[in-house]
């Protein structure tokens, strides 16, 4: 155990170099398996790491284990960072020469780390070599074709699920991702069949199918297909309402960053965040008062206007300049949009 606590107290991977080797030495890094996937999983992903490295120390294991394989691929492919392509390959070689072509847990999330990367052509080979696929390692697969550039590719392994096996059936993720490909193609008809699916399975009142139904139908040109999902939801929230057309008013925002970045900062606006704890802590039809030292700015302003047709509420914010009040109510503000 000692070995254990050494691993979470590692700062440096001097320190890291260290540990192993004392670990090395003693007969442990072979025998010993909890510390060193510890090892591995710091080494990999912490900022000061280094994944080849890791990737080292797996090699010189004898019987590397699921966790060993996980500690690196996993958490790298869920690391902020997008991993780069030649550890990937390093470990794939490695995983078929010890024949862990067979663990699908091990190589879906190995599907995931190319996908994240953007190496599609090796997410979709590793998907092919498997001998066994469940609905989680097809969701590895068409989550990438999604979010990448193959939109054509992602649709059609959701046909294929569709008139697959009962375990790799499309759940809610898959839907999602199919209705993001739907998106980026702006294909009414497939996002129709798509919803039809949806329908079909009892998947209408999942939120996070309706949110994407709803950007879907919004960016395919059918406001109405998209007002009639809202209006048939049984709960709404924040994203309910950015899929419903909203977009970050970022000239609001003077600082010098990016546009993702204003977006963000947008986000933790004052009134948008005391907003959200009126309806987290307020009974449904109550009205929710804000009180400002500052001026509204033009995107909270809209957002607020969003927030009170859609939870048909009405929500009032002092104004810092000129002590004066916005009542919004029903998708519109007092003010008549001038102040």
């Amino acid at each position: 155990m000692e070995f254990l606590i050494w691993s979470w107290r590692c700062k440096s991977m001097s320190r890291i170099k260290q540990i192993q080797a004392n670990m090395t030495v003693t007969g442990l890094f072979q025998t010993y398996p909890s510390p060193r996937w510890r090892l591995l999983e710091i080494c990999a992903l912490s900022p000061f790491g280094d994944l080849i490295y890791a990737v080292q120390m797996l090699r010189q294991m004898l019987l590397p284990s699921t966790n060993d394989w996980n500690a690196i691929i996993r958490d790298h492919a869920e690391s902020d960072h997008p991993p780069s392509r030649r550890p990937l390959l390093l470990l794939r070689s490695h995983l078929l020469r010890l024949g862990f072509r067979a663990d699908v847990r091990l190589v879906t999330t190995l599907v995931e780390a190319y996908a994240k990367s953007a190496d599609l052509d090796s997410a979709q080979k590793a998907f092919h070599e498997m001998t066994h696929r469940d609905v989680a390692a097809s969701n590895a697969l068409i989550c990438g074709f999604a979010t990448g550039s193959r939109p054509h590719d992602a649709l059609a392994l959701f046909r294929r699920m569709c008139g697959g096996l009962r375990e790799t059936r499309p759940n809610d993720i898959t839907v999602v991702a199919a209705l993001s490909a739907c998106a980026q193609l702006g294909s009414l008809s497939d996002g129709t069949d798509v919803h039809a699916y949806a329908r079909e399975v009892g998947m209408e009142s999942n939120v996070r199918v309706c949110n994407a139904l709803i950007d879907t139908y919004v960016k395919c040109g059918s406001l109405d297909r998209a007002v009639a999902v809202f209006e048939r939801m049984p709960s709404r929230t924040l994203v309910t309402i950015k899929a419903f057309g909203y977009v970050a008013e970022t000239s609001f925002v003077l600082h010098d960053i990016g546009e993702e970045e204003k977006e963000n900062a947008l986000g933790h606006h004052s009134e948008k965040l005391a907003i959200a704890y009126g309806l987290l802590r307020t009974h449904e039809g109550e009205e929710i008062v804000v009180h400002k030292n500052l001026r509204i700015c033009g995107d909270c302003h809209v957002v607020a206007k969003l927030i009170s047709r859609a939870y048909d509420r009405t929500i009032v914010i002092r104004d810092g300049a000129g002590a004066r009040f916005h009542r919004f109510n029903g998708g519109s503000c007092s003010c008549g949009d001038y102040w």
